[in-house]
Formats: structure tokens, C-alpha cells, sequence
């Protein structure tokens, strides 16, 4: 980063504010205002911060990677205009390799979809950036903010009672906020969950805006599919559950809801399954063949850095490769999805805030068990479609981050799709926790008149 940078990100806050105020004027509701904006200057000042992070304090891929080979493609593009057709537009394997920057890694890094598509999009981006770091970052910040709103807008219709806790579960997250906030596969992922559940859900649900919003879905699944697959075939099976019950509800036919429920869910299985069959080769580590394999070689591959990584670290438990050895590996790959960096395994400034924040959600977790009882707790994510959906994606996907990732630098930003599931969860659960006891002190009001 220069002068320059520093120059122009006011300039880009001046002008997306007027962008901002012009958007709020099409709010009808005076709640979406208050949050709206707030997320916006939250996730500008986000985007300076993990700037400055990433350059003076803590190097890492967003910077020396992808931004490096992003505006190594636009000077390219900017030289030769053609070149956009023979890179962007086409698929990675068949650029010529000789295009790629020797200081990136060049085309040993960038030979899979998963990486090229982060400078794909920066490289789009960067013509609205004049190629520089901190309006890059900005940018793909507010593509990223336009995915947390679309998800805090999917919770909100549905219990906005409740907006003040999804606000904090969604649009002020510390970690999900930063790490979504630069050039990076996260944003992608961020922006594509929120874009994917809100786009789905008013399709199938509200019934509203089907045209734009299906090309959404279709464009955000693309990019997902590319960037990490396993977040989509992981998250969109409880998505579409929640989204067949609501349907199903609606239904004012009782026999109709006993007999058509089953055979939707037993359709989407069969889509689901074959979705995660045609793609295995995408899915890595994820993949259903040989995933107790990978996982395995995953955990030895980072034991045997132990030495050369301060933030490596062990589960306390040892993987057989076995599935019966998963599913006791379970709770200690949730613990430290969850629930670790613990505040004396911190070593650096990035794991330490990460470790104060795993602190309040240990807290959250036990103040929401003692508040509701432990087995109404248990109760309500069985009985409640909107907790299953939200509290088994946030378990499932934590078992096999917590169990493939043992450093905490990078696990800090693996987990973040997960974490404003498990904290609306969490609301959620305390939410009917307090009507179940409104209503037992109403009949006892009664009873006792």
C-alpha cells in the first residue's frame, strides 16, 4: 500500500455513502435502516483494518497471492486488452502458464479453480479500484456485506423481535466481519451463503423477485462451487430441509402435509446425493470417498509441522481413520471449531481477539444451557426446524473443520461460514426458552384468578 491508497479510500467512503443513503431510501422499515447503515461503516473501517493487518503486521496470501497476481493480470489486461478473453473468461488449465507471476508461485498455485477464481474476481474488481490494495479490499468488503445483509434479512422476516441478536450473530461478528473484509476466498463464501439462503428463500418461500433472484442463486452457486464446494454441499442440504418444512406448514390439509413432507424430503436426499456424487472431484478433502483417509493425512501432514508453526496444535485425541474414529474425534474437533483458540493458547495478536471471542461464545453456550435447561435445549433444536437447520450445519461443518485444520491461524478463518449459524442458534433456543416461560406465568396467572 502507498499514499495513494490512503488517499482514495475516503473518497470511496464519501461516494458509497451517498450510495448508501440513496439504497436507505427504498427501507421501509426504520429497523433495516439502523442496521444497514451501521454494517456499512462497520465493514469499511473492517476493510482499512485487515488492510493494514495483512501488510504491516501479519503477511499473508490475501496480499502476497492474490492481490500480487490480480494486478499482475490487470497491468496485463490494461496492455493488451484481448488478454480478458484469454484469462478471466476461461478456465484456468487452459491459460498459458507463462502469463502467471514467478513471486506468487505462478501457476503451481494457481493451477485449480479454487485459488484462480479469488483473481478472477479481484482482477474484475480491480478496474473499479485503480489497482490499488485498500480499495480492493474495500470493495470485495462490501460484496461481502451485501451477502451478511441478504442473511440478516432471511433471520429478520421471520422473528424481527429478534433483530437486535441477529445484528450481532451476522452483521458485527469480530471474526466473521474481518476475515470477510479483503481480497480472499472468504468474502467470496461469506457473500455467496447470504445471496444463495436469502435468493432460495424468496423463490420457494415469499415468491417474490424470481427472476433476478434465481440468477443470483445460480451465480453465487458457481461461484462457491468453485471457490470451496464442500461449504455449498454442506450447507444447502439443512437449507432446503428448513425451506421443504416451512412449505410443508403452509399446507392447511393435514393429510396433505403427513404425505407430501416425506416424499419431498426423500427427493431432495436423492438431488443432494447426486450432487455430491458428480462434483466428488471438487469436493478434496471433503469428498465422501477416501474423506476418513484425507482427514487423516490432513492431521499428519500438521503434526509434522508442529515444530516449524507457533499456532499448530493438537485435538487431544488421536484419529484411527476409521468413521468410527470421526465420531469420537467429534467433540474435539467442535471444541476447537467452536470453542479454541483458548485465551492461554494464543500467541499471536490475530489468535488472541480470536481467543477472546471463542471465550464469550464458551459463555453464550453455558449461560443458553442453564437459561433453557438442558433438555429443553436438546428439545428445541429437535422439535424446531429453524434450529435443526441452523444448529447441525454449525456442528456438521465444525466437525470436519475442527478435524482437517490444526493450526489456529488458519482455522480462524475456515470456521467462519458456521459461526453466525451456531450463535443464531443459540438466540434462538433462548428466544423460545422465554416464550415457553411467558406462557407457563400466564397459566399460572389464570389458574390461580
Amino acid at each position: 500500500m502507498d499514499t495513494i491508497d490512503f488517499i482514495l479510500f475516503p473518497i470511496y467512503l464519501v461516494l458509497f455513502s451517498f450510495l448508501i443513503r440513496y439504497k436507505l431510501k427504498t427501507f421501509s422499515d426504520p429497523v433495516l435502516k439502523v442496521y444497514y447503515k451501521r454494517a456499512f461503516f462497520i465493514r469499511a473501517f473492517s476493510a482499512l483494518a485487515y488492510s493494514v493487518f495483512l501488510v504491516y503486521i501479519s503477511s499473508g496470501d490475501s496480499y502476497g497471492i492474490y492481490y500480487a497476481e490480480a494486478v499482475n493480470f490487470y497491468k496485463q489486461i490494461l496492455r493488451d486488452p484481448s488478454l480478458i478473453t484469454r484469462t478471466i473468461f476461461i478456465a484456468v488449465k487452459n491459460i498459458d502458464s507463462s502469463l502467471f507471476a514467478k513471486e506468487t508461485g505462478g501457476f503451481t498455485v494457481f493451477n485449480d479453480e479454487n485459488n484462480f477464481m479469488v483473481v478472477r474476481v479481484g482482477t474484475l474488481l480491480m478496474f473499479l479500484s485503480f489497482g490499488k490494495y485498500l480499495i480492493l479490499n474495500f470493495l470485495f468488503s462490501m460484496l461481502a456485506l451485501e451477502g451478511c445483509w441478504k442473511l440478516y434479512k432471511f433471520f429478520y422476516e421471520q422473528y424481527p423481535e429478534l433483530h437486535k441478536q441477529f445484528a450481532y450473530a451476522i452483521l458485527y461478528f469480530p471474526t466473521f466481519v474481518f476475515w470477510s473484509s479483503g481480497i480472499s476466498k472468504e468474502a467470496i463464501c461469506v457473500a455467496g451463503i447470504g445471496f444463495i439462503t436469502y435468493g432460495l428463500y424468496a423463490i420457494f418461500i415469499k415468491h417474490t423477485g424470481i427472476l433476478v433472484n434465481t440468477l443470483l442463486v445460480l451465480l453465487f452457486s458457481f461461484l462457491l462451487s468453485n471457490v470451496k464446494i464442500y461449504i455449498l454441499v454442506s450447507y444447502l442440504p439443512f437449507l432446503i430441509y428448513y425451506l421443504i418444512v416451512l412449505n410443508v406448514l403452509k399446507l392447511k390439509n393435514q393429510l396433505l402435509r403427513v404425505l407430501v413432507g416425506p416424499i419431498i424430503v426423500v427427493l431432495s436426499v436423492f438431488g443432494f446425493v447426486s450432487v455430491i456424487i458428480s462434483n466428488e472431484d471438487k469436493l478434496g478433502v471433503y469428498a465422501v470417498e477416501g474423506l476418513t483417509e484425507t482427514i487423516q493425512r490432513q492431521q499428519t501432514n500438521f503434526q509434522a509441522q508442529e515444530n516449524m508453526s507457533e499456532s499448530n496444535f493438537n485435538l487431544g485425541a488421536e484419529f484411527d481413520g476409521s468413521v468410527t474414529g470421526l465420531l469420537k474425534l467429534g467433540p474435539a474437533a467442535i471444541t476447537a471449531t467452536l470453542f479454541r483458540p483458548f485465551i492461554w493458547e494464543a500467541k499471536k495478536i490475530s489468535t488472541f481477539l480470536s481467543s477472546v471471542e471463542s471465550l464469550l461464545m464458551i459463555i453464550l453456550t453455558i449461560y443458553v444451557l442453564v437459561k433453557s435447561g438442558f433438555l429443553f435445549f436438546f428439545r428445541t433444536i429437535y422439535k424446531n426446524p429453524i434450529v435443526t437447520y441452523c444448529f447441525l450445519f454449525s456442528i456438521i461443518f465444525s466437525i470436519f473443520v475442527g478435524a482437517t485444520t490444526l493450526n489456529f491461524g488458519s482455522l480462524v478463518r475456515y470456521k467462519i461460514p458456521c459461526l453466525p449459524f451456531y450463535t443464531v442458534s443459540m438466540f434462538m433456543i433462548l428466544h423460545f426458552a422465554k416464550i415457553k416461560k411467558e406462557k407457563a406465568a400466564l397459566l399460572a396467572t389464570a389458574a390461580a384468578a
